[in-house]
């Protein structure tokens, strides 16, 4: 068993690069995120923009659409990185339209419960996420919904990006 440092309410930390606070090494993956908090430094890498992520001002919210076909771990980031572009720019909410994908990648719990955890602490409280997803879908185990409102990310899926909009328009921060 390998523990993990715990923070606020179970939540991990964004870190300096090297760093694992969610154990994404556990999945073959490793973990380089910069501390969200901490001014960018001269030698950090400044990334490109995300491809298929549209920021709409007027609305406070952003929307990532993915197309094609992505292996998890890649997805996971985009999501993580559409998170971060819309907190660091004080956007309310992002739409996650996973409807252009060629194939959603298959996950298993541990994988969403990861991913939640770390969107979360990307997120800090301050962006809702509605996903957009072709019908039918597996609904998130009730511990992976649990862990998002314990971890204060406020998700949820939808049907049609109509639905999805209507709900981010009643998020209000706390």
């Amino acid at each position: 068993r390998v523990s993990r440092p715990r923070h606020h309410r179970g939540m991990p930390q964004p870190t300096r690069a090297g760093r694992d606070p969610v154990g994404f090494a556990l999945m073959g993956r490793s973990y380089d995120r910069r501390n969200l908090d901490a001014p960018a430094a001269a030698g950090d890498e400044v990334r490109a923009p995300l491809e298929g992520l549209a920021i709409e001002p007027e609305h406070a919210l952003a929307a990532y659409r993915p197309v094609g076909s992505h292996r998890i771990h890649e997805l996971a980031d985009a999501i993580g990185r559409a998170i971060e572009t819309c907190r660091s720019g004080g956007l309310m909410g992002l739409i996650v339209d996973l409807r252009g994908l060629e194939h959603l990648p298959a996950t298993s719990s541990v994988d969403r419960f990861l991913m939640v955890e770390e969107w979360a602490a990307f997120a800090h409280g301050q962006v809702a996420i509605a996903f957009v997803v072709v019908q039918p879908i597996v609904s998130p185990p009730s511990f992976v919904r649990r862990a998002a409102v314990e971890f204060g990310l406020p998700a949820e899926m939808f049907a049609g990006e109509r639905e999805a909009r209507a709900w981010l328009a009643g998020f209000r921060r706390p």
